[in-house]
């Protein structure tokens, strides 16, 4: 009998249960949208149910409480605007190496390839600064985690919600002391389709007869609050232009691209599986309206006492501003507080124009805002 997985509707594609199986039987596939999902191999499966086990989908975990809220910004300027808000996570995760640890985060390849990666000195660190708006390749890293804890490292691990608690069920399945291990969950929009992205990328390169680079996400090329994309191409040229311009980003905000499990995420509370808690801090205008937050500011949820402590440890590289608790609920940013709206029929036709045409007819009929269709949208809003 085969073990029961997700189903692809809540399927959050955190690949532990290819980490938990011990006889290889798990394969992580891209399916039609461009997501990877398990397939297990029935002539090799000996139903030993790790994977279903392992499972965050289908399985509760524990949940911590929030007990302090901050607002926190690297005090050195260049850290600061090399991160997307704060640099609240580069604070920590120095912390980390300096003490002999190890730190695990989403990083690009060679090949713009987004995969969870290990870094051990600060050189390694630096891809993984920054937003990625993709789901990560986690495959094996559930395993290096706890091969690191395994040699009396103390960790640090970055990821979205539903990976920390892959990441936890995964350490206790294996009954792996995690008492040196610190996490740090992203608030999350939810995740954009990773092959989407490469093709996206791969049409890039094509149109302007060079291969990219680099791709910022999240520049602050024009602050923080306007988000804006810069991508440098090997030929040394950089194009930087607003989100709301860009093709991929436009579906990100549409949600056309967003992973299905990520419309009914069951992590959208103030309840955390996190340590810690990192997001921008929009909302520190209702708190601080003098503060000059032009270049990023940080909301630092803090959920358990091992939290605290690293964060305490970072304190000399920050500046710090502790918020009342009782405003914690109300400062939430909204990808916390509740789901996506989920554009049914519209992200239904947008995949399957995407698998049975390709990236150009995807960006020719689902085209992003240009400065005309804006100025008129505006003026339409005047006028009424």
């Amino acid at each position: 009998m085969i073990p029961r997985l997700a189903n692809k509707d809540i399927c959050t594609g955190c690949s532990a249960c290819h980490d938990a199986c011990e006889f290889g039987c798990i394969e992580m596939v891209f399916n039609n949208e461009g997501f990877r999902i398990p397939i297990i191999d029935e002539k090799c499966c000996v139903d030993c149910k790790r994977c279903q086990q392992v499972c965050p989908a289908i399985n509760e975990s524990p949940r911590n409480i929030v007990k302090k809220l901050f607002a926190a910004w690297q005090k050195d300027e260049s850290k600061l605007l090399q991160s997307t808000s704060g640099g609240v996570f580069r604070a920590l995760a120095e912390v980390v190496i300096s003490d002999g640890g190890v730190v695990f985060g989403a990083a690009f390849d060679e090949n713009l390839r987004l995969l969870h990666s290990r870094a051990d000195n600060v050189e390694n660190l630096l891809p993984m600064l920054g937003s990625k708006y993709l789901q990560t390749d986690t495959g094996g890293i559930f395993k290096s985690t706890i091969d690191a804890l395994g040699k009396g490292k103390k960790v640090l691990f970055s990821g979205t919600p539903c990976q920390i608690d892959a990441l936890y069920r995964y350490m206790s399945l294996n009954r792996q002391n995690t008492e040196d291990l610190v996490s740090s969950e992203i608030m999350c929009h939810g995740v954009c389709s990773p092959k989407l992205f490469y093709d996206y990328v791969d049409y890039l390169s094509r149109k302007n007869r060079s291969k990219i680079a680099k791709y910022n996400f999240r520049s602050k090329a024009n602050g923080w609050r306007n988000e804006t994309v810069s991508v440098t191409y090997s030929n040394g040229k950089t194009k930087t232009y607003r989100n709301r311009y860009c093709p991929y980003h436009t579906w990100f905000g549409q949600h056309l691209s967003l992973r299905q499990s990520c419309f009914t995420c069951k992590y959208r509370s103030v309840e955390r599986v996190g340590d810690i808690t990192l997001g921008d801090f929009w909302s520190i205008d209702k708190v601080m309206p003098d503060l000059d937050s032009k270049k990023g500011i940080s909301a630092v949820f803090i959920n358990t006492e091992k939290g605290m402590a690293l964060f305490n440890e970072s304190k000399d590289k920050l500046n710090v501003i502790e918020i009342e608790s009782s405003r914690v609920e109300q400062l939430f940013n909204v990808p916390i507080r509740r789901n996506a709206a989920k554009p049914s029929a519209l992200r239904e036709n947008f995949f399957k124009d995407y698998k049975d045409f390709g990236i150009e007819k995807l960006i020719e009929k689902y085209p992003p805002a240009t400065f005309w269709s804006i100025c008129t949208e505006k003026l339409r809003s005047m006028i009424k």
